[in-house]
């Protein structure tokens, strides 16, 4: 199964990626100082710029597999309500989960179709869950496993803990969306203003292309355009983990 806390891309993803990363270098390089010596020396960022979509990617993922978790937690809780056992309300939240997203193949959706084959060869769901949460590195799932070890080891009332922790659980997460809503604009206005410049300088080249001369083909201009692409990046790198609010 997967390991959440690294993001491996496909060949063909990769291949995809590298593309369109060294289209946006060219881009840059060609606009910034007017010269393919700069599109050359802007190359090797390649690799941190494809490591940081790496990192995007896995994030969403384990997003994704945030919020299919509080659903899964919700269904099995009420399965445990009505009677069912915590095995049985594994399959039941992997139906739930499938209604849910009728055209897709979650994450969770396979971890649950991987669980239901080990439970057939008398595999505990608390070890299952267990090894998901290594695997994730997610607090929620970490917290629900250690909960649903700790009760079937020392006993309690199942029915009731889940139902506790699945309602304290799926509010975190709630928490978790509604900051993500109220950051919304603020992302949207990072975009935006890491945009801007380049903006400005097709604008200014397609206008009046001899106001921007003296700032290409010498090492002074090249200095100062190189000071300015460091400074965009540099500011949207900073406005990313401010806006990076963690609950």
């Amino acid at each position: 199964m997967y390991d959440y806390r690294e993001y491996h891309f496909k060949k063909i993803e990769l291949a995809i990626e590298v593309l369109r990363e060294t289209v946006i270098i060219l881009f840059t390089g060609i606009l910034f100082f007017q010269s393919w010596i700069g599109c050359v020396l802007l190359l090797p960022t390649l690799y941190w710029r494809i490591e940081r979509r790496r990192e995007r990617k896995k994030q969403q993922r384990l997003e994704e597999l945030r919020m299919d978790f509080k659903e899964v937690i919700l269904s099995m809780a009420a399965s445990l309500h009505a009677g069912y056992s915590l095995e049985e309300s594994i399959g039941l939240a992997l139906e739930d989960l499938e209604r849910l997203y009728p055209e897709e193949r979650r994450p969770m959706m396979e971890e649950l179709m991987w669980m239901m084959r080990n439970m057939e060869i008398r595999i505990s769901v608390e070890q299952l869950f267990e090894e998901l949460a290594y695997r994730s590195d997610l607090e929620e799932i970490k917290s629900y496993a250690v909960i649903l070890s700790t009760v079937r080891r020392q006993g309690g009332n199942l029915v009731q803990i889940s139902r506790q922790t699945a309602e304290h659980i799926s509010e975190k997460i709630q928490v978790q969306m509604e900051i993500e809503q109220v950051i919304a604009g603020k992302k949207l206005e990072k975009k935006i203003m890491f945009f801007m410049p380049y903006f400005i300088l097709v604008y200014l080249q397609l206008t009046n292309g001899t106001y921007l001369t003296p700032l290409f083909h010498n090492l002074y201009g090249g200095c100062c355009m190189a000071i300015c692409l460091m400074t965009v990046y540099g500011a949207d790198w900073w406005a990313e983990r401010v806006i990076r609010i963690e609950v």
